[in-house]
């Protein structure tokens, strides 16, 4: 079963990840802002999981189901339609059973529903807008490079700060913005 299988890493990666992500939250304490974002994208992950998880989950219940009936439906398959096409019939049939074909349509539809939730988490309102100004030529020249550039060295390399002693501040480097006049 593939699908147990991935879910299992999926969800011990998703664990790891919220771990990682609460002990950055505890890290920026005095920082109000940053930390709700944190804690917004924490929250926006969580429901992108549930709402992946709740899908994957119904349909191994589906497999299950289709595994676990499945010698009784051929079975009696086999003895309803026998004598039709020819075929030997089955000897002392115990049980028989259809299998209900709403579970089925559920499997189908639940595979389905599981790319919902990755148009919202890709579809946001700053990914529109991006691809729009693609779209229309309207690129802006290296400057969202830069920024990236600049945010990238002014916060500390991540796995040093995770690996630091607890009590051990954190040293930020100033963007510049200083209101103090400079002498020559």
């Amino acid at each position: 079963m593939k699908e147990g299988m991935s879910g299992i890493v999926g969800v011990s990666l998703l664990l790891v990840g919220i771990v990682a992500l609460n002990r950055v939250r505890m890290e920026i304490p005095l920082e109000k802002e940053n930390q709700t974002k944190l804690v917004k994208f924490m929250i926006r992950m969580a429901v992108f999981s549930v709402l992946y998880l709740v899908p994957l989950l119904t349909v191994i219940g589906c497999y299950l189901y289709e595994h676990t009936y499945r010698n009784v439906w051929e079975t009696t398959w086999m003895e309803e339609n026998c004598r039709r096409y020819h075929i030997p019939c089955p000897y002392k049939v115990e049980q028989t059973r259809r299998p209900a074909m709403v579970l089925f349509l559920i499997k189908y539809v639940m595979m389905l529903v599981v790319g919902i939730p990755s148009v919202f988490w890709v579809g946001s309102k700053k990914t529109c807008f991006e691809w729009a100004n693609f779209l229309q030529g309207r690129r802006r020249k290296d400057s969202g490079v830069n920024e990236s550039r600049q945010v990238l060295q002014e916060q500390p390399d991540f796995a040093q700060s995770l690996l630091r002693e607890p009590n051990t501040p954190i040293v930020r480097k100033s963007r510049g913005t200083s209101t103090q006049v400079r002498r020559p």
